[in-house]
């Protein structure tokens, strides 16, 4: 299973040693997690998939917008949100080495239910659904790649929604930054509030109630793995409480 932090690695380690991991290159190595590739096929790949780039807060999608294309995040993160009773909700992030869209919009043509807004300046690698079609169609494999990639969007909602009606707000903010910790930093407190669901004041205390935890943790119960230990130590020490404007 893929997660963000061997992508963000592999990024990282290639540009530290000075050898060049291009955008497509990345594309590709991603789609091999899926599906096999030759060589032909990684040439279609790159012929299908368009750069682009976006500056902070752009948006991708826009809610109530239809969305045109699949997009492969090379650089960058983006949030996704939704408008509810007039105040903006961010339900989710993506970034490097992450495929995202509104799928529902983009499998069905009808309007965006969410928005899709960049953090920080993004460099996107995009197909649109009717080169998408030549993707399935030419490459041997390509439709098992969408099947296996929408399958991954539909488990990550499942435990989206299943997480956060069950997890306190101390909980859901453990797990975010468990599964975000290569690039935490890179997003405003004020978006990771609204994501676990609580005002930007509330994380602030979550956050130093981590020291806390800390000590009952190794303390008060029975020894955690070395792992758990050292997840909960660099939460602690990864962030500070921010004042956002």
């Amino acid at each position: 299973m893929y997660d963000h932090n061997s992508a963000w690695c592999i990024y990282c380690l290639t540009q530290k040693n000075n050898k060049p991991y291009s955008m497509y290159e990345f594309l590709i190595s991603r789609i091999k997690d899926y599906i096999p590739l030759t060589d032909s096929e990684a040439r279609v790949v790159e012929l299908l998939f368009v750069k682009e780039y976006y500056p902070k807060n752009e948006e991708l999608v826009k809610e109530g917008s239809i969305c045109q294309k699949l997009f492969f995040i090379s650089e960058g993160i983006v949030r996704f949100s939704q408008l509810s009773e007039g105040e903006e909700r961010t339900f989710t992030f993506r970034a490097e080495g992450d495929f995202c869209n509104d799928l529902e919009s983009f499998l069905q043509k009808a309007p965006s239910k969410s928005s899709i807004t960049t953090i920080e300046p993004a460099t996107i690698l995009s197909i649109t659904h009717e080169n998408l079609q030549v993707f399935y169609n030419e490459l041997r494999y390509g439709d098992r790649f969408g099947r296996l990639a929408t399958e991954q969007v539909f488990i990550q909602v499942v435990n989206l929604l299943t997480t956060f009606n069950s997890e306190t707000p101390e909980e859901r903010y453990l797990r975010f930054v468990m599964n975000h910790k290569p690039f935490i930093q890179h997003i405003p407190q004020h978006f990771i509030a609204s994501h676990i669901g609580v005002t930007p004041q509330a994380l602030c205390r979550i956050k130093k109630n981590f020291w806390v935890s800390i000590y009952e943790l190794w303390f008060m119960n029975s020894k955690p793995s070395f792992g758990i230990f050292a997840t909960v130590i660099s939460i602690a020490f990864m962030q500070e409480c921010i004042q956002q404007t």
